[in-house]
């Protein structure tokens, strides 16, 4: 009984600390309405819209299908530039991290490469892909490519060297170090590069769909501001970054699911 009484204390505080969490970060959300609608009164409509015509702009798009059809292409050329930039960026990553000569050669272009902005090099991707998905796709796999890189460099190169000549005393094989103590001991690293990278993607697609693109969140927004429609521009924005806190949301919880071990100690 003692323990089920415990057990349930626990529940209850955790509980207690989640809305306690959940309200102080809606408090800036509601300052910012109230700041928003306040200005609205004082303002033409065209300049900034009061909340109840982007809510009603909300409505009519979700009844069209509008915003679900531009949604859906964003979320589409988000999963596949981003997981490209992954599939090329962590094993490169390791290599670099690894093997000493591969990283005199290649560090120096990494370096330079990260300072390139995704949206610099849309003229000559569309030259290359013209508009449409393959030119997002890239330009998205630009932007989350270094990120994840660099972090997974830092992690494997931080990897303390006691972790090896430890696992090598108790018997572990050479060629199971990369996968037993290396990318574990790694991982932390690099899952801050890939929600770095994630970010970072998210805000190259935004770029990449207003000027590369006639579909998506970023194109919604183009399309909406040469009409004049500024209730609709921000519709766009608001759902592009609450997007964005749903996939910032999601990481965080597989990361701390996949990290329990450093429990504390994700990037907040």
């Amino acid at each position: 009984m003692e323990h089920v009484t415990i057990g349930l204390s626990a529940i209850i505080t955790k509980d207690n600390k989640l809305i306690k969490k959940f309200l102080y970060g809606l408090i800036p959300f509601i300052l910012l309405l109230v700041g928003w609608w306040a200005i609205s009164l004082r303002l033409e409509s065209y300049l900034l819209p009061s909340p109840d015509t982007v809510i009603d702009a909300f409505s009519k798009a979700i009844c069209t299908g509008e915003l679900l059809r531009h949604t859906v292409s964003s979320m589409v050329k988000i999963a596949g530039g981003y997981l490209l930039a992954l599939l090329f960026a962590i094993p490169l990553g390791i290599m670099i991290g690894l093997w000493q000569r591969a990283h005199d050669m290649l560090n120096p272009l990494v370096q330079m490469a990260r300072f390139v902005p995704s949206i610099a090099l849309i003229p000559i991707i569309v030259l290359w892909f013209g508009i449409g998905y393959q030119a997002a796709t890239v330009i998205i796999f630009w932007g989350a490519f270094s990120p994840v890189l660099i972090s997974t460099i830092s992690g494997v190169e931080g990897v303390e060297i006691e972790y090896v000549d430890f696992a090598l005393t108790h018997g572990a094989q050479r060629r199971h170090l990369l996968t037993k103590v290396i990318i574990p001991a790694a991982l932390p690293d690099i899952f801050v590069g890939m929600r770095l990278g994630l970010s970072y993607a998210w805000r190259a697609m935004i770029a990449a769909e207003m000027l590369a693109s006639k579909f998506g969140l970023g194109y919604l927004i183009m399309d909406a501001r040469w009409l004049m429609q500024t209730e609709r521009v921000i519709m766009g924005i608001i759902t592009i970054g609450f997007i964005g806190l749903l996939l910032d949301f999601s990481f965080r919880s597989a990361e701390e699911s996949m990290l329990k071990w450093r429990k504390g100690m994700v990037l907040k």
